[in-house]
């Protein structure tokens, strides 16, 4: 399975930006490079990449190429998807236990698995922190990074958790060019 890096609105109901408009400013920071073919909205790691993908640790292993025909098919190299999902936002995490915290106390949310199932036919649905009373919808939990919701997905492929962060100025320019705040997660 490979492992991503995913970028994604603040707001879960924000409409996924153009992905003409998203790939010009990409490639204007150098994120990205040529497409990949085969694959609609993915590229190839830009010149750039590094400037905006920190990663963490002494001496990572990047792989910008795939070494072989099966690690391509796998997604098995550094490289960018964007993902929308135009039928409306939906819950992604990554595989694993998830252990969300209210951003309020700090404290773990035990229901958060009946919030998140219905979330998809009742955004509004809310959930109570057992530790101090907030009454919280899904997408204000703390994921720890762990999960996030949106309309829209910018994938960093071959990306263990916590193995690298995206930049500041990263962040910013797709701030802008979605007229939004932007999270990340790992999946």
């Amino acid at each position: 399975m490979a492992r991503k890096l995913i970028l994604h609105a603040g707001d879960p109901a924000h409409r996924p930006p153009d992905v003409h408009a998203l790939a010009a400013t990409l490639a204007d920071i150098g994120l990205i490079a040529t497409p990949l073919p085969g694959l609609l909205a993915a590229w190839y790691a830009g010149d750039a990449f590094l400037s905006h993908v920190i990663f963490l640790g002494c001496s990572p292993q990047v792989e910008f190429e795939p070494g072989d025909p099966q690690q391509a098919e796998a997604g098995h190299f550094c490289h960018v998807r964007y993902q929308r999902q135009d039928a409306g936002p939906v819950f992604r995490s990554s595989a694993g236990r998830l252990q969300p915290r209210c951003p309020g106390c700090r404290g773990r949310l035990e229901q958060w698995q009946e919030l998140v199932r219905d979330w998809p036919s009742d955004h509004e649905a809310t959930v109570p922190c057992a530790g101090c009373g907030r009454t919280l919808q899904a997408p204000e939990l703390d994921w720890r990074q762990c999960a996030g919701f949106g309309r829209w997905f910018l994938e960093i492929w071959n990306i263990h958790p916590h193995e690298a962060v995206p930049t500041e100025a990263l962040i910013t320019r797709l701030e802008q060019v979605a007229g939004t705040p932007v999270r990340y997660f790992y999946e």
